[in-house]
C-alpha cells in the first residue's frame, strides 16, 4: 500500500501546485510541494513577488472534518522560513480554523 499512497501523493502534489499557480499567479508561484499523507504533513516552497528568496512553509498534522455534508480541512502547526509568516499563519489559521473544501479542492479529501 505505501507505493499506492506515494503515487496518490505525487498526483495530488502536481494538481495542487498547478491549481495554486493558476489561482494565485499575481502573488508569485509555488515551486515545490511535498505531501506525506501517512504523517499528514505538507512542505511548501513559494517564490513570491518582492521576496529575494523562496519562502518555505511546513504544515503538520492536518485533519479533515465533515459537517452538514460539507468537508473541511483543519491545519495543525504551521512553520515558515520567515518568522512573520509563521506568526501570521498561526494567528489566522489556528488548529480550530476549518477551511471548506469546495470545487476542485474536494479532491483533497478523496486522495488524502
Amino acid at each position: 500500500m505505501p507505493v499506492l499512497q506515494s503515487i496518490k501523493d505525487k498526483l495530488l502534489q502536481a494538481v495542487l501546485r498547478s491549481f495554486f499557480n493558476f489561482q494565485f499567479k499575481h502573488y508569485g508561484r509555488m515551486t515545490n510541494l511535498t505531501i506525506d499523507s501517512k504523517n499528514r504533513t505538507f512542505q511548501i516552497e513559494l517564490d513570491l513577488k518582492g521576496e529575494t528568496s523562496p519562502i518555505k512553509i511546513s504544515i503538520n498534522q492536518y485533519e479533515f472534518a465533515e459537517e452538514g455534508g460539507e468537508t473541511f480541512i483543519c491545519l495543525g502547526k504551521i512553520e515558515a522560513s520567515r518568522e512573520w509568516v509563521t506568526v501570521l499563519a498561526n494567528e489566522l489559521l489556528d488548529p480550530a480554523t476549518r477551511i471548506p473544501l469546495q470545487g476542485p479542492l474536494k479532491i483533497l479529501k478523496i486522495l488524502l
